[in-house]
């Protein structure tokens, strides 16, 4: 009794020292106006420079909009642009608030009015084609064109939804 509890306490300690040794990053501001990243350790790693900020992906890659340009961009943790096709492109909000990020590598944007899927180099998973986009659910998310609807995966696939719907709301077990 006493190895198997032992091996499930040294079980834990390593999963979690090992889901813990990804570096973390939090969003901060000096003045509430322009916002960088500092570490887990309080280190600044990337200049208080942007606005409109997002979350840093498990992948190390964010979006924020430049406020010289008034553009949003990718950007590495290194501070790099990602470069993309679709330049001048936006984040989806709701009442307001802004698109919280990265979701399983990924992020919705808005490009021409138009509703599509980056990954984190930039590349799109799915164009910017769709009317409406429901949030992510995991690793798909819902995108609609006029009344026919696409359950769109992360892996670049879409499964069309037989039939017609005016709104898809979240799957629920």
């Amino acid at each position: 009794m006493f190895k198997l509890k032992l091996f499930f306490v040294l079980s834990f300690v390593f999963l979690t020292g090992v889901t813990s040794a990804q570096r973390q990053y939090a969003t901060c501001s000096k003045d509430g106006k322009l916002y960088g990243y500092i570490d887990q350790d309080g280190n600044e790693v990337i200049p208080f420079k942007y606005i409109y900020p997002t979350a840093v992906s498990s992948a190390g890659v964010f979006c924020a909009m430049d406020p010289s340009t008034k553009k949003r961009a990718l950007f590495s943790i290194k501070g790099e642009e990602i470069p993309t096709p679709f330049q001048g492109f936006d984040l989806p909000d709701v009442m307001g608030f802004n698109e919280k990020g990265f979701v399983s590598e990924n992020i919705r944007i808005i490009y021409k009015g138009k509703y599509g899927v980056l990954d984190k180099q930039g590349k799109a998973i799915h164009q910017p084609e769709y009317d409406r986009m429901t949030d992510f659910f995991e690793d798909f998310t819902f995108g609609g064109k006029g009344t026919k609807w696409y359950i769109l995966k992360m892996d670049g696939s879409k499964v069309p939804v037989n039939t017609e719907a005016k709104e898809i709301k979240r799957f629920k077990e």
